[in-house]
């Protein structure tokens, strides 16, 4: 929270650095990606088997 006070609410100041965008890039991938693969499972559970043609 203080940090936010300092920047006066401006986000971006916290990806200034490369070295910060690319923990928040990396915290991203690891909070979406299994997400994702259940979301991808579950999807593919549900889609129907198409007959041969």
């Amino acid at each position: 929270m203080t940090s936010l006070i300092k920047v006066q609410g401006d986000l971006t100041r916290f990806f200034d650095r490369p070295v910060a965008t690319a923990l928040a890039a990396f915290t991203l991938l690891v909070w979406v990606w299994p997400l994702a693969r259940s979301l991808r499972r579950h999807l593919a559970r549900r889609a129907p088997a198409t007959p041969p043609a």
